[in-house]
């Protein structure tokens, strides 16, 4: 009996060892690294910090916490060059820099270096953040911040204010709409040209793509108070003859600026007359019911369809029978080629028994969608 629980005994400490032995050598009999204090969630994305946090340690401060760079103009980028201190007791971890928008930049230096984070700042140690505003493309008052993350569990944020007032040296609408217009009455819109100097910005001439539109440049209007642009009126018009339907069309503003010598205004305007069009373009994607329908309706006389062309050979035509003044065209999509995908542009023209738009140009768009994969 003593015999066989002294066998028993010695076979349980040599499995033992066994297993032992086995799980160094899985394990290369090293303990297991540290994890990356950034992991990857399972469904990808951006990388989400799983490394140690810190408790009931004061945020990272910032010194300013606000800059106000003031009145600039929109051509020039201003620069501040913030402290970032580590006051509290422990190491915090510097995670992540968010500014809260494309024309504002924020990049941590430590020695002169940019340094890759996440990074750990030792208390009572300091780093530089040069932050950049860029105000291309931007114009009136700015309120941007830069936020800085930390590991501390506590008050992970910290936030510093950036704002400014930008100038734009030659400001003038970029798009013009009128609206619904009637046929037969003249329609004018006035927009501004502003800029800087104001007192040496002038427009030096005026130039439209359509003899419809017509532009007059009206007498400078001097700055409110010290600092403001000189703003000239433009007016434009429409002339009281233009065609019916959509009209899209261009004009350009001369001034002597040597940045900005001539600024583009695009001129939007439905004219509607004797006879309306709905809608005034097609976009028709490929699907289950590939069509549309244009419908013509005159306020006088019976509007009647003499003719339709379009430059797509594969969208064909019919007319619906006239409902009193109105008059409706089917376009529906008939064997088109099978391996053609993307969108198709192309017009219709319909020509019509009105002497006032004899003649209907309506643009096409036709969506095949993406490509097929094998």
């Amino acid at each position: 009996m003593e015999k066989n629980c002294t066998l028993a005994l010695f076979l349980l400490l040599v499995s033992m060892a066994a297993g032992g032995c086995n799980r160094a050598e899985e394990g290369g009999g090293q303990p297991a690294p540290e994890p990356s204090p950034y992991q990857y969630p399972s469904s990808g994305g951006n990388k989400v910090y799983r490394g140690p946090m810190v408790l009931n340690e004061p945020p990272l401060s910032a010194d300013p916490g606000h800059v106000d760079f003031g009145r600039i103009f929109d051509r020039d980028t201003v620069t501040k060059k913030f402290s970032v201190t580590n006051a509290g007791k422990k190491t915090l971890t510097l995670i992540k820099v968010e500014t809260s928008c494309g024309c504002t930049a924020a990049t941590p230096l430590v020695g002169g270096k940019a340094i890759t984070l996440p990074y750990g700042l030792p208390p009572g140690k300091t780093l530089k953040l040069p932050v950049a505003l860029d105000p291309r493309g931007r114009s009136g008052k700015q309120n941007q911040w830069v936020e800085l993350m930390s590991n501390n569990l506590t008050r992970p944020l910290t936030r510093i204010k950036i704002e400014a007032e930008i100038l734009q040296e030659v400001g003038l609408e970029s798009y013009l709409f009128f609206g619904v217009v009637s046929r037969g009455k003249a329609v004018t819109r006035t927009i501004q040209l502003t800029g800087y100097p104001p007192d040496k910005l002038r427009v030096t001439g005026v130039e439209s793509s359509s003899p419809y539109v017509t532009v007059e440049v009206g007498r400078p209007k001097p700055p409110g108070r010290k600092g403001d642009p000189v703003a000239i009126p433009i007016s434009v018009t429409l002339a009281a003859n233009t065609p019916s339907g959509r009209i899209e069309q261009d004009i350009w503003v001369k001034t002597n600026s040597s940045r900005f010598p001539r600024k583009k205004v695009f001129v939007l305007a439905l004219i509607r007359g004797l006879i309306d069009v709905n809608p005034y373009r097609l976009r028709i994607t490929v699907g289950s019911r590939p069509r549309a329908t244009v419908s013509l309706t005159s306020r006088k006389v019976k509007v009647e369809v003499l003719e339709v062309r379009c430059t797509i050979p594969y969208l064909s035509w019919k007319l619906h029978p006239r409902r009193g003044n109105n008059q409706s065209v089917l376009f529906e999509l008939s064997s088109p080629p099978k391996d053609i995908s993307g969108l198709v542009r192309g017009s219709i023209e319909i020509k019509t028994n009105s002497t006032e738009r004899p003649t209907i140009t309506i643009p096409v768009i036709l969506d095949f969608g993406q490509p097929k994969k094998d």
